[in-house]
């Protein structure tokens, strides 16, 4: 348990992804454009936008597979980015569809067509960070290619490329929105399937997932709280949060600190503004019917909780207890308890 955790990634990728689904981006000389790309009978079903750019399999094989890690709580793999190899990391907290660099000399080398500038993480009394837009991009996996990408990358001023140095930027919807993606921890592998063509062969089981309105998706979570009642919640997703479950207190089910907790950072976000609160015991989170217990658990205190998106976010540090798969199409998440499910948490 990390208990100064800078939650960086995961709080940019908020910022970003409440401003595009609002519509609440200043934008300097760049307008972005739906993808040409379209979902046909299962766009309704799914409440998906089509997914970005185009999709070519490179090969008559359409599994891919290739392994990944864990860098600095964030799952990480290699790809290649205009022919170039490089490391991404993947985020879902938000769906939005372009690519996000870490400005750097590296990343310059990728041959970006740079083409405008965007604003991004501003509020209205702050014009936020102004970054550059590129479009035209080349993501490549084994055997499939994602083509004619779009992309903001962040300046190198902002500190970025040092934070996340073991990695170029990160993907979303590129990959969440075109494959049925299978996350599975005791191999350290992803796969990504055809959406028509997959059927689940695991042992775990599917729990419903539904959009919130505004980018993030959740799954629901049963939690015993510390004062002993039993609540169920829409938890928001986010694989770019590397602890367990963040709780705003104060808010619906009027979740307090447990006592014995710890007082610390819970990080800054994209603007540099800190949030305060506590880390304390959860007595129990159940998930599908699985039961986890004693876990650690980070609780933002109330004066920082109404700038909070959802009462529960549960994060990586908690999911990669499952092998994951995520299905969009049909709404649905297949967790399956891994090697690490009764690992205990310190």
């Amino acid at each position: 348990m990390k208990f100064h955790t800078i939650n960086f990634l995961s709080s940019f990728s908020k910022v970003i992804g409440l401003k595009f689904f609002q519509g609440f981006l200043i934008t300097i000389t760049f307008l972005i454009y739906l993808a040409p790309y379209a979902l046909g009978d299962d766009e309704s079903k799914t409440e998906l936008t089509p997914p970005p750019g185009k999709l070519n399999y490179l090969s008559e094989q359409r599994i891919i597979k290739f392994p990944f890690d864990i860098y600095r709580g964030d799952i990480r793999f290699n790809c290649k980015i205009n022919g170039h190899d490089v490391q991404f990391l993947l985020d879902d907290g938000f769906h939005w569809d372009q690519l996000l660099f870490w400005g750097s000399p590296k990343v310059d080398s990728l041959g970006l067509k740079y083409e405008g500038e965007i604003s991004i993480g501003g509020s209205k009394d702050d014009s936020g960070i102004q970054s550059r837009t590129a479009s035209g991009i080349t993501v490549g996996f084994p055997g499939v290619e994602l083509t004619d990408q779009e992309a903001i990358i962040t300046p190198y001023s902002s500190g970025n490329s040092v934070m996340w140095s073991g990695s170029v930027g990160q993907i979303s919807a590129g990959l969440l929105k075109h494959f049925i993606v299978d996350i599975n921890f005791d191999e350290m592998m992803m796969t990504l399937s055809e959406p028509g063509k997959f059927e689940y062969g695991g042992s775990g089981v599917a729990v419903p997932w539904e959009p919130i309105g505004f980018g993030p998706w959740s799954i629901p979570v049963n939690l015993k709280l510390s004062d002993g009642r039993d609540v169920s919640v829409k938890v928001l997703m986010d694989l770019g949060y590397n602890d367990q479950l963040e709780i705003a207190t104060g808010k619906e089910n009027s979740i307090t600190v447990p006592e014995n907790s710890t007082a610390g950072s819970l990080g800054r976000n994209i603007e540099g503004t800190e949030t305060l609160g506590y880390f304390g015991r959860m007595p129990q989170i159940e998930i599908g019917g699985y039961k986890i217990n004693n876990a650690i658990v980070a609780y933002i205190s109330e004066e920082h909780s109404k700038n909070t998106f959802s009462e529960v976010m549960i994060g990586l540090g908690l999911l990669s207890r499952f092998n994951l798969v995520f299905d969009y199409y049909d709404k649905r998440l297949f967790i399956e308890p891994n090697k690490n499910f009764s690992e205990p948490f310190e």
